[in-house]
């Protein structure tokens, strides 16, 4: 990240001079605490693009906390550095770094209302957490026109993983081993090493095909490798596991990993058809071919969020391999789906409420699911307990500290029921009920299951190290998956619909997290002066537009405009009734200002036109200052075009702000928000 230069003379406006919010609960405790003595100074702070202002206060401990006005996009982990301006200057040589250890927001209306508490903890070189601004009696050196800049410096979050072993606990890479160990070969462990994947196909009981990938090592000998069969959640495929299937594979494994029939990926079937127990019987399938083919080598199973379930039962009903991996698994398939859908589906079925066809988890479904799920006892958590009272299989659970969808306590039950057969608890504190949110975290985790993995299954690693895979030769098979699971066809969104899904977004506007995405974005776009021209690229229902007049409107605080050119706000979109919304709404909101502030109308010219990204935009060279497209690349089929375009019309100095949904993004944790903030289901 490019810091930002402040020259000594600078101060902050006049809005974070007096900016003094209301002490959260947060910061009124530890400020109420006896051994804790604080005093502020205003602050600037600096977060990927943006920039927020507000007052940093000192604790007597010699911490910090960060009273910010707006929601920077901070995590707990984050490095921060900071610096002193005006007359803090002098008795400040040099940075002083700091990490977030708490981060609390308020995302209240009105706008004006919304806070952010971020508590520091100082660290130096040497030790000690007293910064060079603050005086032995642990205040400020507060003194007219002093302030100071803050900047997010690591962008990364390193997660940890906290675990609770309830097997002895034993290093995983002990040199002395059974004489029946298995040792890996040196060129494991090589720079170099390359790992090569081939496509499967093998039928399940019903004659359907199974479309899988064979993923090994190249150059050692394979015939005693132990191998690994991944059975990919529920709306997921096997190309969502594939860099966990490659650490495996560059540790001493063969991997197998398929996609369920009935359901997304590349096997046959239809997605109205899927069930537990289809997805049940094409594990077996799985694990009955592997077994056949290589009779003599250990099997492990992975299963995560749902298929953990139905493996399970799998494994209750016949056993098949020497341990079974349980990725944030759901074991209490009722309460997870309530949880999700904000109902009970099942008690609807019995019931009678459940149509021919509906939505599950994301997907059109028949009625049979529901039946089959109670029929064939998968849906409760006594059913689970149940299935493990009958299991042989020793069990490795992986859980999730913030899993939106699985209750820690029934978790625990589970873990406790499954007595001598659980080998390991593996906790990870800060995942969400899907691992790959969190590249880092999920790279951790990874490398502690191959660890458990090699000490079960007495697995000498070479040199005693996990192996990361070549992520050159990664690269490239995710690419190559990506473009064969690629259905042009099925992905063509038109205006038709977009007028339906528009039509339903209007809500998301008072979700926590997608008003911190709106600040950050206004945050990293500003300032914005009189006369500038700003694009609204996909405006939508007008929801950053909206967002805009009421940021600026705190900006300007009721002063008369600058004079000049008022500043010209261009809103586009693909879809007419969206972009009639976005007018009535923000034309609405404008006249709401103007009757407390009469001259602000004044700082302001909208307008609004229906143009499609795809295409040549009609707009000159160089014509805007400002670009925002919040959430709208990624639906865009040749973004590339799109981006060319928008880099196109602006200006020379002028910013690009764009936002799109991340791969492998966990959404639950913010639908739990919305669904907590929501006034009516």
């Amino acid at each position: 990240m490019n810091a930002i230069r402040l020259e000594p003379g600078i101060s902050l406006s006049h809005r974070a001079v007096g900016f003094n919010p209301n002490e959260s609960p947060s910061l009124a405790g530890l400020k109420n605490q006896a051994s804790c003595r604080t005093s502020s100074v205003p602050l600037s702070f600096h977060c990927f693009g943006g920039n927020w202002e507000g007052q940093i206060h000192i604790l007597k401990t010699g911490s910090f906390i960060l009273q910010i006005q707006g929601l920077p996009p901070v995590q707990v982990g984050q490095e921060l550095q900071f610096q002193g301006f005006g007359p803090l200057q002098a008795s400040f040589s040099q940075l002083s770094h700091g990490v977030i250890q708490k981060v609390s927001s308020q995302a209240g209306f009105p706008v004006k209302e919304r806070t952010t508490d971020i508590f520091i903890k100082p660290s130096t070189s040497q030790g000690n957490v007293q910064c060079p601004f603050i005086s032995q009696q642990g205040s400020f050196h507060k003194e007219q026109e002093s302030f100071i800049f803050g900047q997010v410096t690591d962008g990364e979050v390193v997660e940890s993983c906290e675990t609770e072993q309830l097997a002895p606990a034993l290093s995983p890479f002990q040199s002395s081993r059974a004489s029946n160990a298995r040792g890996l070969n040196a060129a494991l462990a090589s720079e170099s090493r390359n790992i090569k994947s081939t496509q499967l196909s093998l039928p399940n009981t019903h004659g359907q095909a199974i479309k899988a990938y064979h993923d090994f090592p190249i150059g050692i000998d394979l015939s005693t490798l132990a191998i690994v069969v991944i059975a990919p959640g529920y709306g997921e495929t096997k190309r969502d596991y594939l860099t966990l299937a490659y650490y495996f594979a560059s540790n001493g494994f063969r991997v197998i990993r398929y996609d369920h029939t009935n359901h997304v990926g590349e096997s046959d079937g239809d997605h109205h058809d899927i069930s537990l127990t289809s997805m049940k019987e094409d594990f077996q399938a799985v694990t009955q071919y592997v077994g056949t083919q290589w009779p003599t080598l250990p099997i492990v199973g992975v299963a995560a969020s749902l298929a953990s379930r139905i493996v399970i039962k799998a494994e209750a009903d016949c056993s098949s391999v020497s341990l079974l991996i349980s990725l944030m698994g759901i074991v209490d398939v009722q309460e997870s789906l309530a949880l999700v859908h904000q109902e009970d589906l099942f008690a609807g079925y019995v019931e009678g409420h459940f149509p021919e066809s509906a939505n599950v988890l994301g997907f059109n479904v028949g009625n049979a699911f529901l039946q089959d799920a109670l029929e064939n006892d998968f849906s409760t958590l006594e059913s689970t307990l149940r299935d493990i009272a009958s299991l042989s299989t020793q069990v490795l659970l992986v859980s999730a500290g913030k899993d939106a969808w699985v209750d820690q306590q029934a978790v625990q039950t589970v873990s406790q029921a499954l007595g001598s057969s659980l080998v390991h608890n593996l906790i990870v504190p800060e995942s969400l009920h899907r691992l790959q949110e969190y590249p880092k975290t999920a790279q951790a985790t990874y490398r502690h299951l191959i660890q458990q993995c090699h000490h079960h299954l007495d697995i000498v690693a070479a040199d005693g190290v996990v192996q990361d895979p070549n992520r050159l030769i990664l690269g490239r098979q995710k690419r190559k998956e990506k473009i064969d699971q690629q259905q042009p066809l099925a992905t063509e969104m038109g205006v038709s619909f977009w007028e339906d899904y528009l039509g339903h977004f209007q809500w998301i506007a008072k979700c926590p997290d997608y008003v911190k995405l709106l600040d950050h974005a206004f945050h990293a776009l500003c300032p914005m002066t009189p006369g500038q021209y700003v694009l609204d690229a996909g405006c939508g229902n007008g929801n950053a537009g909206l967002f805009l007049l009421h940021e600026l409107e705190e900006v300007k605080n009721g002063q008369q405009p600058s004079g000049g050119r008022p500043l010209q706000y261009i809103g586009i979109d693909l879809v007419p009734e969206a972009l009639g919304k976005a007018k009535t709404h923000m034309t609405r909101t404008l006249e709401q200002i103007e009757r407390s502030h009469p001259t602000f109308s004044k700082s302001f010219q909208l307008s609004w036109a229906q143009v499609d990204l795809q295409h040549t935009l009609p707009f000159a060279d160089n014509q805007f200052d400002k670009i925002v497209s919040n959430l709208v690349l990624g639906y865009v089929k040749n973004p590339q075009i799109a981006l060319q375009e928008l880099y196109r019309v602006l200006a020379p100095g002028g910013r690009m702000v764009l936002s799109n949904l991340k791969p492998n993004g966990d959404f639950s944790g913010i639908y739990q928000n919305l669904v907590e903030s929501a006034g009516q289901p």
